[in-house]
């Protein structure tokens, strides 16, 4: 067995020693890669080569895989490690007491005035630049002559390579109040009714684009393209040659960073002080240690307001001077109380220490404290001694840096930890999470409450970036929710936080409830105990919104169009049978009448008496035929064409007289018994093409029943391609309504491996979500409606080649009807592609699914 760091295997392949020969000499054939995440630039290129080389089993182990990382370095992490075969859940760690029962909090706060005065400011500056651009007439028309509007066929590839561009044209140029040229709206699908408004999100598309297209390039010099750029500089959106309206850098750093996360500090030191006293163990993590900010003298008060080591630690001593035992964990600084120096040399004994390796000095503005300094030679033991003083209640509240204590860390005694950091990833957030929820030996009433700090932008319907960052990061963070009967699940919904913009009152609110769980912990145990007895794994369930998207309402108008066509083609198929039928009828009666006129009226009765039997024989046929017209016609009220009713209202008004003077009242008896009989005989004899379509229109209708086919066609395709293999337990989906919205549905993969689940619902997100790039396409469309077809995405899974995609066509025609596949990597698939995208042409009209998991 070879041990050995990322670091050292790096160094040693850089300076040119043949490690990967030295391996395969050794007959090496596993590798195992521990804390796997940090694999994803410089240390995954020189690992890669072993891997290359050996070709052996990669065992990759981490409790953080980077789920935030970019596209190119989450590729890079999936080729070396490979798809999560196994996954060990937080229910699963709880209930065997690997891990404490814990919850996390969102503590809210709100700009102070002068970063509030910052937002302001810029927000309405960007009005004015709006309102400069609606008046800026010159720029409305070079706009209007952009080549991709006047036309669009001839720079059709340029278009294609960056679709969110030229859309973003249309949205400016429609807000300018231009009009758009039918040509160049239309290589998208859409008309002028689709045009999104503009917002932020459109207007940074537009720009970023601009700066990067040779038409704009050319008019650089031109006066009224200046004077726009220009008032863009003014406003400070332009940041590193990119324009950042809906999260500008300077505003970002202000909501990450706020003064105002000082104060939400202090209130919940208070709490967790107030609610375990002397058994506090709180450990409040931050990025710097800024300390610059330590006061000078003892009359030093000058206010502290950044984030950072020294500020929060002076912000606490200065709130809590005699309540807590406060203390300073970082590489350069390390400050413990006064109280606690005999219990430090204590401990520096029982590491078998000289007192000698470390020096004190009491704080130059107060004595209660210490600055502890070591001698080189002890510098690596500062951090466990420190860490066991903690531990025995010398420091009640530590206060450190991250890159420290972040990851690796190890002190099971923390009951509260502050996140008071204003950068670092999903994997930094979740390492620092994991030093709270580690259970206690010898106390199985450890509970752990963590706190995340928000700053929100009263401005931004979505909340501000602070808080989008902390959304994204929840996606991986499992925890109880706050329901009267708590679930155990992912994602922030958990919170059942109110709709975004919040207001003061609703900031107030958040806090004291996130306080009185908080304040509970005998709860907390309790629910996770019961909330344990709810499941036995985590389940990854995805929230699709059938139908607030508008391809479902486009699909939805398309089958009903398709059924008025299918109405129309019944009738004129009955209209045409029904003229012999009549003719016949007439040679008929008039035999009879000349014959055997005494036998008419028998003779009707004797077909009525056939009709009845012939009619119960075929009953479900002829309700169901009834049925469809019946609620076709109470769809849109009436049917499309009304020529076939007057058609049939003439013929049975003609021929009545006929058979009136014919046969008397004995004639129009065996008229309309004859006509029952045509009636039932067609409808027994004839196929019906409305049936289809409304067997199709019904599934559709019922939302659940047309989620659960499509996770069928994508299971079935999956499985004949062998990359699902059902093992012991068959595969099985199961469709519920969402708990928060009535529209919305979750689907569920049951008895799946971790593999199976992430291929399945990666497929499923990728067909319902706005389309992107894919290599194939599925067109639905309808002989009602030629030229209005509906999109789907064929998901990578199952189109890898021509022969795949097919399949899971097949597929699709047996579940949901006629579709065709269309390959988008050629001229006309291309085309296709454009309009396809045009479905989403805003996110408002089709919002994206949602994953999340559930223990159950």
């Amino acid at each position: 067995m070879t041990v050995s760091t990322y670091q050292g295997l790096h160094a040693a392949i850089k300076n040119g020693f043949p490690l990967s020969k030295e391996l395969k000499q050794l007959d090496v054939q596993t590798i195992v890669v521990d804390e796997c995440h940090h694999l994803q630039n410089a240390w995954w290129k020189s690992l890669m080569t072993v891997v290359d080389a050996l070709n052996p089993i990669v065992v990759a182990l981490t409790a953080t895989p980077p789920y935030d990382v970019s596209g190119a370095e989450w590729e890079r992490y999936d080729q070396l490690c490979g798809a999560i075969d196994e996954e060990i859940g937080v229910p699963e760690l709880v209930a065997a007491h690997n891990l404490c029962p814990h919850q996390d909090y969102i503590y809210f706060s709100q700009p102070t005035d002068d970063e509030q005065a910052q937002i302001t400011s810029f927000r309405e500056k960007l009005d004015d630049f709006l309102a400069f651009l609606q008046l800026n007439l010159g720029f409305k028309d070079l706009l209007k002559q952009h080549p991709y509007l006047n036309d669009p066929e001839a720079n059709f590839e340029a278009i294609y390579q960056n679709p969110a561009y030229f859309s973003s044209i249309i949205v400016v140029l429609n807000y300018l109040g231009r009009v758009i040229p039918v040509e160049a709206i239309g290589i998208i699908g859409a008309d002028e009714t689709d045009i999104p408004p503009l917002n932020e999100q459109w207007l940074e598309t537009f720009w970023n684009g601009a700066f990067k297209d040779p038409y704009f390039e050319n008019l650089a010099d031109h006066e009224d393209y200046k004077k726009v750029i220009q008032h863009l500089k003014k406003i400070g959106a332009l940041s590193r040659g990119r324009l950042r309206l809906s999260s500008p850098e300077k505003l970002d750093k202000a909501l990450r960073s706020s003064k105002s996360k000082l104060k939400s500090i202090e209130q919940i030191v208070q709490l967790e002080y107030d609610s375990l006293k002397e058994d506090l163990r709180m450990v409040i993590l931050t990025d710097f240690i800024r300390k610059e900010a330590l006061p000078k003298h003892e009359l030093d008060t000058k206010p502290v307001d950044l984030i950072g080591v020294v500020p929060i630690f002076e912000r606490i001593r200065r709130k809590f001077p005699l309540k807590i035992e406060l203390g300073v964990l970082t590489g350069s600084l390390v400050i413990i109380p006064t109280f606690s120096e005999a219990l430090f040399d204590e401990i520096v004994v029982e590491n078998q220490l000289d007192f000698m390796d470390f020096s004190k000095k009491k704080l130059i503005h107060d004595v209660d404290y210490l600055i502890i300094e070591a001698k080189e030679s002890a510098k690596d033991k500062m951090v466990h001694i420190v860490t066991t003083l903690f531990q025995r209640g010398g420091i009640t509240v530590l206060v450190g840096t991250k890159s420290l204590l972040g990851e690796g860390w190890d002190a099971p005694a923390i009951n509260a930890l502050v996140l008071a950091t204003v950068v670092g990833s999903f994997v930094y957030s979740n390492q620092m999470r994991g030093r709270a929820i580690r259970t206690l030996r010898h106390d199985a009433t450890k509970t752990a409450n963590i706190w995340h700090l928000v700053c929100v932008d009263h401005f931004n319907a979505h909340g501000g970036s602070d808080f989008n960052i902390l959304k994204r990061r929840f996606r991986s963070f499992h925890g109880l929710s706050f329901d009267v009967q708590p679930l155990i699940q992912n994602g922030i919904s958990r919170f059942d936080l109110p709709d975004f913009p919040l207001t003061n009152k609703n900031i107030e609110q958040l806090n004291q409830e996130m306080e009185i769980h908080a304040q509970n912990r005998p709860r907390l145990l309790n629910e996770w105990k019961t909330a344990l007895e709810t499941g036995v794994e985590m389940t990854e369930e995805i929230k699709i919104p059938i139908k607030r998207t508008k391809r479902y309402k486009k699909e939805h108008q398309l089958l009903v169009n398709q059924l008025h066509y299918d109405l129309d083609y019944e009738f004129e198929d009955m209209s045409k049978s029904l003229v012999y039928h009549v003719i016949s009828s007439i040679i008929l009666n008039l035999i009879l009448f000349f014959s055997a006129p005494d036998l008419i009226l028998d003779f009707a009765y004797l077909l009525l008496v056939f009709s009845f039997i012939l009619g119960l024989l075929l009953r479900k046929k002829i309700l169901k035929f009834l049925r469809i017209i019946s609620l076709i016609r109470r769809i849109e009220h009436k049917i499309k064409s009304n020529d076939y009713s007057v058609f049939f209202a003439m013929i049975s008004f003609i021929y009545s007289f006929i058979f009136l003077a014919i046969g008397g009242i004995q004639g129009i008896a065996f008229f309309l018994s004859m006509l029952l009989l045509f009636f039932i005989f067609w409808i027994g004899g004839h196929e019906f093409t409305i049936f289809k379509t409304w067997n199709l229109h019904k599934t559709h209708v019922d939302t659940k029943a047309f989620l659960q086919k499509i996770g069928r066609i994508i299971l079935n395709t999956l499985n004949v391609l062998n990359i699902v293999k059902p093992k012991d337990k068959a595969l099985k989906l199961q469709v519920k309504k969402d708990s928060d919205s009535e529209s919305d549905l979750n689907l569920t993969l049951l008895n799946s491996t971790p593999k199976e689940e992430h291929v399945f619902m990666d497929s499923i997100q990728e067909l319902m979500n706005p389309i992107d790039n894919p290599r194939y396409l599925l067109a639905l469309d309808s002989k009602a409606s030629k030229n209005d077809k509906v999109y789907y995405a064929v998901p990578t899974s199952v189109s890898k080649n021509k022969k795949a995609a097919e399949l899971f066509l097949e597929f699709w025609k047996a579940e949901l009807g006629d579709a065709e596949l269309i390959f988008t990597r050629n001229i006309d698939g291309r085309h296709e592609l454009l309009k396809a995208r045009g479905q989403s042409f805003s996110l408002d009209s089709h919002p994206e699914t949602e994953r999340m998991s559930r223990w159950s």
